[in-house]
């Protein structure tokens, strides 16, 4: 239930976040970048206003998530349902009101804005599991159909084919503003998603292995898994020791280590994301299976 709460937040203020940066930031200076949005955008423009970017938005997510429920049942699209409609309505919202703020003059400051905003509201959508349709629904949708294309790079594909034609529309130095902000928003896509996760992985050489292991099962309360190696330069074998910790644990896992074998091999390094016991639940959300 508590993290159903959470799911639920996620998606209201990343919803409200990323509606806000495309209509008050994005939208009046031409910042095509990708997306349904950004299509939204271009559509707005061609018509002098007189289709809003939510319409747009509506009309062609609408279609996406029909095929997608034909294709993967509701199950699928229940999640990212909700974000879609949730998404309309602040898109509606924030179209209505004029924004407080006016950033035409200065594309250097829009394009930072929007990329930071936008990239913590999907950040904050994606953590919960759903996506708001757009892009990332279409591309699921071909790679149903054909499995062997990398859902990445047609994500790719038809965001360059939407900025292209925002570029034919604005300009091609807003699009090149476009690019910016669409890079620094996945930047930021990426730190919301692994905010909170500081864990690292510990690979640990050392013919006292046995005994570390054991004192990392006391001391550290974490699991250990017992790899065989071979040196390939004397060749001689050796028992190797992974485990993962938190950042905050390292200290003493070297102390641990070193009062054992100060002679033992040590690599620590960062961890995107680390599922199960002892970290974060593993929850197969099929929302993000594609």
């Amino acid at each position: 239930m508590k993290k159903r709460i959470w799911e639920i937040l996620f998606i209201l203020s990343g919803s409200l976040i990323f509606s806000l940066s495309v209509v008050w930031v994005a939208s009046p200076v031409g910042l095509v970048t990708g997306g349904v949005s950004g299509v939204g955008i271009v559509v707005k423009e061609v018509t002098g206003g007189l289709v809003p970017i939510f319409v747009t938005s509506f009309l062609l997510n609408v279609p996406l998530f029909v095929i997608s429920l034909i294709q993967r049942g509701a199950s699928f699209i229940a999640k990212s349902l909700f974000s879609f409609l949730v998404m309309t309505v602040f898109l509606a919202l924030f179209e209505y009101f004029a924004p407080p703020f006016n950033f035409e003059g200065d594309l250097i400051i829009s394009t930072l804005i929007y990329g930071v905003l936008a990239g913590v509201g999907l950040g904050l959508i994606l953590r919960s599991g759903a996506v708001s349709g757009g892009t990332d629904m279409l591309a699921s949708i071909i790679k149903y159909r054909h499995p062997h294309l990398p859902i990445s790079r047609l994500i790719v594909i038809i965001d360059v084919v939407i900025i292209g034609v925002g570029a034919f529309v604005f300009g091609l130095r807003i699009s090149v503003y476009a690019i910016v902000a669409l890079v620094l928003s996945a930047k930021i896509i990426d730190l919301v998603i692994s905010s909170g996760e500081s864990a690292k992985a510990v690979f640990i050489v050392s013919v006292w292995s046995g005994e570390i292991a054991s004192r990392i099962f006391t001391d550290l309360k974490r699991g250990a898994t017992e790899i065989d190696g071979k040196g390939m330069y004397t060749g001689t074998v050796r028992k190797i020791l992974f485990t993962v910790v938190s950042k905050n644990e390292i200290p003493r896992l070297r102390e641990i280590v070193s009062e054992i074998d100060s002679a033992a091999f040590v690599t620590v390094t960062d961890t995107r994301q680390v599922l199960g016991k002892g970290f974060e639940k593993i929850a197969i959300s099929k929302d993000s299976l594609s």
